[in-house]
């Protein structure tokens, strides 16, 4: 496998701006000291993602131009590294062990976030992405909280929540931009998902 450096130069060019867009580190000495606190299965997914076996040295310095972060099941516990990636637009990091979701306030180009099979999550913190389209919040391992803050997600197109103790649909009633909704799982009504299909007829409901 190549050097980052080299995907990057032939993946978004190598001229002196793009270079100089791509560092968003004033001081890579200050970033590699970060990384050598990061846990080992976070650089090992950061490798992943970007097709190396192992970041060197002279590759550290553009981590944090990742745009795209698939984490499914990699044993993450923390949600910290998440800061020094303010590029992310799509984020996986279903069924981990992460309790702090605060980091993902931080993300605010997020767009696609899947969150399938965690801990138990405040949603609110969720209402600092406004860019979010896609969200996933299946099958949580305890039930989430502040539900309500769904409301203010207003640039969703598509929304899971699998087995997510929703008992109502008026936090999502609203969204104006809805348009694939699932909620298998929950205790809902008929007549209420009926009733919602009705008015939203633009929004695939799957019960």
């Amino acid at each position: 496998m190549g050097s980052l450096i080299q995907k990057l130069n032939d993946y978004f060019g190598s001229s002196k701006e793009e270079k100089e867009t791509r560092k968003m580190f004033v001081s890579s000495t200050a970033l590699k000291s970060w990384w050598l606190t990061v846990p080992r299965n976070w650089q090992q997914l950061i490798a992943d993602q970007l097709e190396l076996d192992a970041l060197g040295e002279e590759d550290v310095e553009y981590v944090s131009t990742l745009t795209i972060l698939e984490g499914r099941r990699y044993g993450l516990d923390s949600l910290d590294p998440v800061v020094y990636l303010p590029q992310l637009t799509v984020l996986d990091i279903s069924e981990n062990e992460i309790t702090d979701f605060g980091p993902l306030g931080s993300l605010s180009r997020l767009r696609e976030l899947h969150l399938t099979g965690c801990q138990s999550i405040d949603l609110g913190v969720l209402t600092a992405l406004p860019q979010l389209e896609i969200l996933d919040i299946s099958y949580p391992k305890a039930p989430h909280r502040n539900l309500e803050a769904l409301a203010h997600l207003t640039r969703l197109r598509q929304l899971f929540c699998n087995a997510c103790h929703l008992d109502s649909l008026a936090t999502v009633r609203t969204l104006p931009h809805l348009e694939i909704l699932t909620v298998p799982f929950n205790p809902l009504s008929r007549e209420e998902v009926q009733q919602f299909s009705r008015t939203r007829p633009n929004c695939r409901v799957l019960f």
